[in-house]
């Protein structure tokens, strides 16, 4: 018996002995942990310090550094990923987004940059819809993620949800200028498409309000006006047509292709015999185009026929 009792004595003096040094061990690990960290955070600052003077691969560097001390950084695979992503580098920015996926799933704008990956550069239209559309779960307000849901049911031929994506976009509540522009644009070139032109210029012009320097923008405008006025040009409705004239040339005044626009006008004023007005029209193409024989054919007949030297 005192035997049994010694042995077992004997026992737990050597556990005792070996726990030691583990527990030791393990306070080691936990202090270089904290200090990993804060290095980690170091780093991370650093990187984000980088990455907003525009210096993408030292800040890449940074975020290496740092996810080496800290495998759970959730902004150091987000950033990486836009980086590899601006840089065309897709299936590493994909890779970055996955592991993130891993630690948070619910991390902002991971699903968005997945979608513009898929959609805009892996042309893979059907994994971009799903990751738009958790977006949208997550949040309802995004008009960037309806915009490119928009483009994909587009691409598809699926007009109704196209249009239905699109008006979603528009009006949410979001400040993103951009996407709600563009928004517009499409829902206006569809509209154009239709032949309801009415519809496509209000719409246009909307986009217009909102992003007035988008050559895009200006082009679809321009060309669903020019519809119009040769609608009403072909209907006899002279004056509706020169108004139309004078809008298009108010959205982009220096553009050189104003040129057929204002002859329309110089045109029109001239058919009404309001001459002078015919000759600003006619002036502003030589500001346009200094050389343009038309226009001053147009004028020289215009000042003869004030000075009574030709008949009207």
């Amino acid at each position: 018996m005192i035997r049994h009792s010694l042995i077992i004595e004997i026992v737990i003096i050597i556990i005792f002995l070996i726990s030691i040094p583990i527990v030791l061990l393990i306070e080691r690990n936990v202090a270089l942990s904290d200090k990993d960290r804060e290095t980690a955070s170091a780093y991370m600052q650093k990187g984000d310090q980088f990455y907003n003077q525009g210096k993408f691969v030292d800040a890449s560097v940074q975020y290496w550094k740092a996810l080496k001390l800290d495998h759970k950084l959730e902004d150091a695979y987000f950033r990486l990923a836009e980086i590899y992503y601006d840089n065309l580098w897709n299936h590493d920015a994909l890779n970055e987004l996955q592991k993130l996926e891993k630690l948070n799933p619910n991390y902002k704008g991971l699903y968005l940059l997945k979608g513009k990956i898929y959609q805009t550069r892996l042309d893979d239209s059907n994994k971009a819809l799903a990751a738009f559309q958790k977006v949208i779960v997550n949040d309802p307000q995004n008009a960037e993620a309806y915009y490119y849901i928009g483009t994909i049911y587009q691409q598809k031929n699926n007009k109704e949800d196209a249009i239905l994506s699109y008006e979603k976009a528009v009006g949410t509540n979001a400040n993103d200028k951009e996407s709600i522009s563009k928004s517009y644009l499409q829902l206006g070139r569809i509209y154009k498409t239709d032949g309801d032109t009415d519809t496509a210029i209000e719409i246009l012009k909307k986009a217009f309000s909102i992003n007035p320097n988008s050559k895009e923008i200006i082009f679809e405008l321009i060309g669903s006006y020019t519809q119009k006025a040769e609608n009403y040009k072909s209907e006899q409705k002279f004056d509706k047509a020169l108004e139309i004239y004078k809008e298009i040339v108010k959205l982009d005044p220096d553009n050189p292709e104003n040129i057929e626009f204002y002859m329309e006008i110089g045109s029109i004023y001239r058919s009404e015999e309001l001459y002078d007005k015919a000759i600003e029209a006619y002036q502003a193409i030589t500001k346009l185009d200094p050389l343009n024989f038309d226009a001053f054919s147009a004028l020289k007949e215009l000042n003869m026929i004030k000075k009574g030297a030709i008949g009207q």
